[in-house]
């Protein structure tokens, strides 16, 4: 009896035990599980050396069935790209079923593999579609997907830089109109990286631009050195608010009767202190239509310094617009509601209705030709006699037919008038704004800032020229030739309200 019992003890025993041991191996095992599961999340590199990382898995891994092993993918990395619009994934690699047991029929069928969304960015999550198991023995394995990732880079927008910058010395960057012939894909904006700088030199210098296109999440941002052609500032005169007798008196020797003498208030303006040169229109233009343009005998900074002659009144248009965008200015002129000249289409070379319907917008700060009666106050400045400097003419005053040499010579030579205004007398004839008119009393006597008829065939110009004789260099002295007319008499002096 007592063997019978304790057999039945030691087989109870031994029953315990087994069953203690069996749990505690399968205790270790899904804790060694648990742990290259969790090793598996927590590392950043795969066998391959790639990123990766455990995504939502398509398994309850906690209440997995009984007997299905996992099997895990390694040996796959994910190429970076640049962006391209697209969420296509390249893999790198071949992939190696990890954890299936010797003799076992399992395969990989392989499925997608794209980035989560289209956009650039670092550590893109890569997402593995109808990626499964095959073979005889599939059933009893449950597979772990990976997730990897890899940057998608920005791209370079397709830019073309803006060209054709011309501004002037101590201008700030800001002020400088841009060209408008920037392109770029995708869209976007140009501004100058540093736009407080000023332009300190003439010649040509190069400023950075930056371009930042409207998509920043896939497109970087660019900068450029682009070239800007710098001109002098064209020195303005501030000419004050006054009133004056326009014309000259019966008395004035050699006057012409179109000058009836007349009372005109002006208001206060800014005139160009020298005639505008061929330095100054060339670089504005980008042309040097001049005659005259070889060096003179003498006067050391000639051609850049002599007048520009040769260029119409239309062509004066163009030139005040284009200098009033330079410097940041509202152009005055508007033809067809337009102010870009390069809206107008090709200056006429022969009367042109709709040049000539050209209209000075309300308000607007920029340069402009003078009306004659702001030509012929700024020319006296104060005085009332034949010439700024006195009743008689002589070869300091001018240059003329009789001191000329049949030619122009370099602005600012001879003295200037009591408001700081050279040439005022001679060297090239000035085109001033308004239509000509043969008698004064045909738009009023008594008048404030008189602008001229609406209408006609010629515009005015003053001031007489190298191959004229003295009573034509007279103050009061008046002429006119056709808007078209490109002569090597006519020249430009330019005007800004205050």
């Amino acid at each position: 009896m007592k063997k019978k019992i304790f057999v039945c003890c030691l087989a109870a025993f031994v029953s315990f035990y087994f069953t203690a041991c069996q749990n505690q191996i399968m205790r270790n095992w899904w804790d060694e599980s648990k742990q290259e599961k969790s090793g598996e999340e927590g590392s950043s590199e795969d066998d391959s050396g790639s990123r990766d990382a455990l995504i939502d898995d398509p398994y309850d891994w906690e209440n997995i069935a009984d007997g299905v092993t996992i099997v895990t993918i390694t040996g796959l990395s994910v190429q970076g790209k640049v962006y391209d619009g697209t969420t296509t994934a390249v893999i790198t690699g071949k992939p190696v079923l990890k954890g299936v047991k010797n003799g076992d029929d399992v395969t990989l069928v392989q499925g997608t593999v794209e980035f989560e969304d289209a956009n650039a960015g670092n550590g893109k999550r890569v997402i593995f579609s109808g990626w499964s198991l095959g073979g005889v023995n599939a059933p009893d394995y449950a597979l772990k997907i990976p997730k990897l990732t890899a940057d998608i880079a920005k791209i370079d927008p397709v830019v073309t830089w803006p060209s054709g910058f011309v501004g002037y010395i101590d201008q700030q960057l800001s002020l400088l109109t841009l060209p408008g012939n920037g392109t770029s894909i995708p869209g976007g904006t140009f501004n100058w990286t540093t736009p407080s700088d000023l332009i300190t030199s003439t010649g040509t210098q190069l400023h950075n631009m930056t371009f930042t296109p409207d998509d920043t999440l896939n497109y970087n941002i660019l900068t450029s050195d682009v070239t800007i052609k710098v001109v002098p500032a064209v020195r303005m005169v501030s000419i004050p608010a006054g009133s004056f007798n326009m014309g000259s008196p019966l008395s004035e020797p050699d006057r012409f009767p179109y000058e009836e003498l007349h009372a005109v208030n002006v208001s206060g303006f800014y005139m160009s202190e020298y005639l505008i040169t061929q330095y100054v229109y060339k670089a504005v233009m980008g042309n040097n239509p001049s005659n005259f343009n070889k060096p003179v005998a003498g006067e050391t900074e000639t051609p850049d310094k002599l007048p520009v002659e040769q260029v119409s009144w239309y062509d004066a248009l163009v030139f005040c617009n284009r200098l009033s965008m330079i410097e940041g200015l509202s152009p005055a002129y508007e033809i067809n509601k337009k102010t870009n000249p390069a809206d107008w289409g090709p200056v006429p070379v022969n009367q042109d209705a709709t040049w000539d319907a050209v209209e000075i917008v309300p308000g607007s700060n920029g340069y402009r030709l003078p009306t004659e009666a702001q030509w012929e106050y700024a020319c006296r400045a104060g005085t009332t006699t034949a010439y700024n400097t006195g009743a008689y003419f002589n070869d300091k005053i001018g240059w003329y037919k009789d001191n000329s040499g049949q030619k122009t010579h370099m602005v600012g030579l001879k003295p200037r008038n009591a408001w700081g205004l050279y040439d005022m007398h001679g060297n090239v004839l000035e085109w001033c704004w308004d239509w000509y008119y043969s008698s004064y009393s045909s738009v009023g006597a008594a008048v404030t800032d008189p602008m001229g008829p609406q209408s006609g065939i010629n515009r005015i110009v003053r001031g007489g020229h190298w191959d004229y004789s003295p009573e034509h260099l007279r103050s009061a002295w008046r002429s006119s030739d056709s808007p078209y007319a490109r002569v090597d008499t006519n020249g430009i002096r330019i005007v800004r309200p205050k």
